[in-house]
């Protein structure tokens, strides 16, 4: 299997899982049915998420987002033994980890900005392992590579202009050698509904995603998983739900895939009538290396005043072009 069909398979299959994100389930109450926790999700849909839908009456949060992965396989490297020996060529065992996390405060002060502001912050950590021919010997060396990249997204007004500013940074390290970039673009709204409509977008993207993770529970998800369904004076939600399955198919004609996956310890709670963690953890056996991945999600009913950035003058001036891809790349640990 390519490697590029190993990433595009392993995250396909982090998917899976992520219809049901938590990070603290709560102490049980009382065990409920289902049928109980679907009366109390819609009572949640009603009285809160109906308010969520739009930019003039959204409420302030906060939505934590974690997925950690890692996965082994096996890699050819050729290379010599011994300085006057042969080339040989021998498989080795290769493993990359993978840390995203990613921030989404969309706020609604209207005293301090007069408009809705967002900011999304994204961090992003591979780090890969393994062996290799040295460059000058050729003979075996043991190799690491590191990269890490941040990107903060913020919609805010400044004086009486609408702005989007984004931040980049990129470090990449190859065995002791770094390498570092850092961009920093800005693009003001041609009006004020231009860039009523780019936070309405995040909105509708972060509803998509992130509270989908809460609402989207389907009656087959309930049988698959058998969670516990409790209610608590000020909690409901539910935990300890596990899932194993097998899957086989192919993108092409030479190329197979099979992988079983199990998931477990999957949970999700509300508080105050309101969605507030979900978690799970998963294990992924391919035909020809090993995945782990855990996935998180939290919501805060909070947010912290969104300004421009303090150095803002730095910041080159984009095109307003750029502003249409927005959306595609702001939630990159969802995609």
């Amino acid at each position: 299997m390519k490697k590029k069909n190993i990433m595009k398979a392993g995250f396909a299959a982090l998917a899976v899982p992520a219809m049901l994100l938590t990070t603290a389930c709560g102490d049980k109450v009382e065990t409920i049915d289902v049928n109980r926790y679907n009366e109390l999700l819609h009572e949640s849909a009603q009285e809160w998420l109906s308010a969520q839908r739009d930019y003039t009456t959204y409420n302030d949060t906060t939505t934590q987002m974690k997925a950690t992965s890692s996965y082994t396989l096996k890699e050819q490297v050729t290379y010599k033994e011994t300085a006057e020996g042969e080339s040989v060529t021998k498989e080795f065992d290769m493993t990359v980890s993978k840390n995203d996390k990613q921030r989404i405060m969309i706020n609604r002060d209207e005293a301090e900005n007069g408009a809705v502001a967002v900011q999304v912050v994204y961090e992003s950590k591979v780090v890969t392992r393994g062996k290799r021919a040295n460059s000058e010997t050729d003979l075996l060396e043991d190799y690491e590579k590191t990269y890490i990249s941040n990107v903060t997204h913020t919609l805010v007004k400044v004086g009486d202009e609408y702005k989007y500013f984004r931040l980049r940074t990129t470090s990449n390290k190859v065995t002791g050698e770094e390498e570092k970039e850092e961009h920093k673009t800005v693009c003001t709204f041609a009006s004020v509904d231009e860039f009523k409509d780019a936070v309405q977008d995040v909105i509708n993207e972060h509803n998509n995603e992130a509270l989908s993770t809460f609402y989207n529970n389907t009656p087959d998800m309930y049988l698959t998983l058998n969670p516990e369904f409790y209610e608590g004076e000020d909690t409901f939600g539910f935990k300890n739900g596990n899932n194993s399955g097998n899957s086989f198919g192919g993108e092409g004609s030479y190329d197979t895939n099979y992988i079983y996956t199990n998931v477990e310890g999957v949970c999700c709670e509300f508080k105050g009538n309101k969605p507030s963690s979900s978690s799970s953890t998963s294990k992924f056996d391919f035909l020809d290396y090993s995945a782990d991945a855990n996935m998180s999600v939290t919501i805060a009913h909070v947010a912290e005043t969104i300004s421009a950035p303090a150095n803002a003058s730095e910041y080159e001036e984009g095109s307003v072009a750029q502003l249409s891809d927005l959306i595609a790349n702001i939630f990159e640990i969802m995609g």
